[in-house]
């Protein structure tokens, strides 16, 4: 049965309250492309792969831009 701070209306007419939120598959990170550690440092990952610093918002996309 659902509190009244739930989505599902606090009705308890729902089983919406006792599913998980999501479910993650991760894989694993491979060690490669590393940065120097004083990079690493700098740029806030020592994974080259995962370095992608935000650029804002474009003007002709309605996205966000990544290097």
């Amino acid at each position: 049965m659902c509190d009244t701070n739930c989505a599902c209306g606090g009705n308890g007419g729902s089983n919406a309250c006792n599913l998980p939120l999501a479910i993650a598959s991760v894989p694993m990170q491979k060690f490669r492309k590393l940065y120097q550690p004083d990079q690493g440092w700098r740029r806030g990952t020592i994974f080259a792969e995962l370095d992608l610093p935000f650029k804002g918002r474009s003007q002709e996309s309605e996205g966000c831009r990544y290097e």
